[in-house]
């Protein structure tokens, strides 16, 4: 029996070691090019794209002819008196190509292939939201990591101090109050640690979604949460936005590409013309001729679908001027935010750098007497407070930057081989 679970234990640890094996190491990078190759959003906007390439084909291509075939030979006929049933026979037939009015057909190819520049831009812009998020919860998985970190040294500490006030209970030094609460203070580090471990898993588990991989799939993080001044410029950011942001581009390419079809709806005006060739193989008239006409639009002379075209280039207009006041203010809350970011690190960064003098100072004091039991809880619960929200205000300065780079177009397009 002993050797059985000799045997298990040892298969399970090599199971573990093997999974362990598997599990991708990641920089910051490396998932920005996963994401820019794996996330859903970006395959889908890849999609919409030849969508859109395939419309422009069709778009731009002639009208189809129409082509028609008589055939005679269907009704039997007396001759005689006697029934005849005459052979099958193709009477006329008639091929005809319809064409668009004047410039129709170049403007609709135009159209075709602003339709394919806006979905171009699409996939820039829902880019710039995947670089965003992914940066995002990569930040948050860190800040995850170091919160384990941090429980696991609190309910070390949590434990010590248990042991220290149990040894001076023991000796008649401490009531037996502070022996339950020093017992009960590491129950509640130990629950911490649970919960801490459950968010890292879970931000692991929204890490892999974005990167369009099963929740299962095992991630090592390359990196680690620090902190590198950055010296944001001020001057034109409004202006390189507006000028750079993929959905104000595409708003203007909307913009143009209905002042065309407004145009074209105005040429549509005109008639639509055709030729075409027929071909008559009776008996009593054999002839081929030559067809020439044209469809007009006689009874509303278009002028309900020019009415809706330019209405439809008054909104596009209106939304290009909302557009670019909402990317002006989005800049400005972006630049606001990442600056308030930096400086609360700056500051964090102060008071978490006094952390090990503050539990090393606070021990001391308690085993000389001069600090209090309370007063040497409250500093193991400050110690670890401070670290998380050193550490807290990492992950927000790594989202605020993230967002201020989506907000200018500020998001390269990742390049190389992500790392195994």
């Amino acid at each position: 029996m002993k050797g059985r679970i000799v045997t298990i234990s040892v298969f399970l640890l090599l199971f573990a070691s093997e999974r362990s094996s598997f599990a991708e190491t990641l920089s910051m990078e490396d998932t920005l090019l996963l994401a820019y190759r794996q996330n859903p959003k970006m395959k889908e906007a890849r999609e919409s794209i030849e969508a859109q390439i395939g419309r422009k084909i069709t778009d731009s291509a002639f009208k189809g002819p129409e082509v028609s075939f008589e055939i005679g030979g269907f009704k039997s006929q007396e001759v005689s008196g006697e029934k005849v049933t005459p052979d099958k026979s193709l009477d006329s037939f008639e091929v005809i190509q319809p064409f668009d009015p004047p410039g129709v057909r170049f403007l609709k190819g135009s159209i075709a292939e602003d339709n394919v520049r806006i979905a171009k831009g699409n996939l820039a812009t829902i880019w710039a939201s995947v670089y965003k998020d992914i940066k995002t919860a990569y930040s948050n998985t860190l800040f995850r990591r170091e919160a384990v970190r941090v429980f696991e040294t609190s309910l070390n500490s949590a434990r010590q101090f248990r042991d220290a006030v149990e040894g001076q209970y023991q000796s008649g030094k401490a009531l037996k109050s502070e022996s339950i609460r020093a017992r009960v203070e590491v129950l509640k580090a130990e629950s911490e640690l649970f919960e801490a471990e459950k968010d890292f898993k879970t931000a692991l588990i929204e890490l892999n979604l974005l990167l369009d991989r099963s929740p299962e799939e095992e991630i090592i993080l390359k990196d680690s949460l620090d902190y590198r001044f950055i010296q944001l410029k001020k001057d034109g950011l409004v202006a390189q936005a507006l000028s750079r942001r993929a959905d104000v581009l595409n708003q203007k390419i909307r913009l143009a590409s209905a002042r065309k079809d407004y145009l074209r709806s105005q040429l549509s005006f005109l008639p639509e013309p055709f030729v075409g060739f027929s071909r008559t193989r009776e008996d009593y008239d054999n002839d081929t001729s030559i067809l020439l006409g044209g469809k007009l639009p006689l009874w509303d002379f278009n002028l309900g679908e020019m009415k809706e075209k330019n209405a439809v280039k008054a909104q596009e207009e209106i939304r290009l001027r909302a557009l670019e006041n909402e990317v002006s203010a989005e800049v400005i809350r972006a630049l606001s935010e990442a600056e308030l970011s930096m400086k609360k690190v700056e500051i964090q960064k102060k008071a978490f750098e006094e952390v090990s003098e503050l539990q090393k100072q606070a021990s001391i004091q308690y085993q000389e007497g001069d600090l209090s039991f309370l007063g040497y809880l409250e500093s193991l619960k400050t110690a670890k407070e401070i670290k998380l929200s050193y550490f807290e205000s990492l992950k927000n300065h790594y989202k605020t930057m993230a967002e201020f780079e989506r907000a200018i177009q500020s998001v390269p397009i990742p390049e190389g081989k992500a790392t195994q």
